[in-house]
């Protein structure tokens, strides 16, 4: 029925975590010890506290930005109990939120505004690339605290768009540019279907006016 036939066995990659602590022991004496990381030991999965000896910081999300590749931790500055803590965040990549954007309710236009919003979306990068970093306690996450666990971290703001230090590039909605390392069935169908289909045999020597020459694939995912 098809020229090839594969089954293909991977495991999705649910995201990458990493240690807010750039002292964190668990860095060093590998590539993570390195100037060009600002964070400390790395995780495969979802964990609130560091494992590394005598470090127990608190745990975050890594983003990249889609343009250059920059590293960051996606947080969330909240006011819990009167005080200000940075919370691990997970970023939304839904796509279709973006055909909302833009629209204006002419139904209700003297609707009254929401209320301020209690927290606030941050991304974590090296304290050098801003202009006034924050001091946060590693293992409560308490901004602007003090003590032995107290460390020094550069919180970008959102404003109205994330923009990268490192390029520039400032999104236009939440999940633009700045993403997750995630990667399930439909991103390896996404990356191996083009190659896939570019070197088996046309259907048809005229199938000029359809894609890919008239060739199909048939596939399905079964967790």
């Amino acid at each position: 029925l098809i020229p090839l036939r594969g089954h293909l066995f991977h495991r999705t990659q649910g995201g990458i975590w990493a240690c807010c602590n750039r002292a964190c022991a668990g860095r060093k004496e590998t590539p993570l010890d390195s100037p060009e990381w600002p964070f400390g030991m790395v995780y495969m999965e979802r964990r609130e506290r560091c494992d590394a000896p005598d470090c127990g910081s608190k745990v975050y999300e890594v983003v990249f930005c889609d343009s250059c590749g920059e590293e960051y931790l996606s947080a969330e500055e909240k006011v819990v109990d009167e005080q200000s803590v940075l919370l691990p965040y997970t970023i939304d990549v839904n796509e279709d939120d973006a055909e909302d954007e833009g629209l204006v309710d002419e139904e209700n236009p003297d609707e009254e505004p929401s209320p301020l919003p209690s927290s606030f979306p941050r991304l974590v990068t090296d304290p050098r690339f801003v202009q006034v970093p924050a001091t946060v306690d590693r293992i409560t996450g308490v901004v602007a605290g003090s003590g032995q666990h107290s460390i020094q971290l550069g919180l970008t703001p959102q404003e109205d768009g994330f923009r990268c230090h490192r390029c520039g590039q400032k999104e236009k909605r939440p999940g633009q540019i700045f993403r997750p390392a995630r990667s399930g069935a439909a991103f390896q169908l996404l990356m191996s279907i083009p190659t896939l289909l570019e070197h088996t045999p046309p259907i048809a020597e005229k199938a000029t006016n359809v894609p890919f020459g008239g060739r199909r694939l048939i596939t399905f995912s079964d967790s």
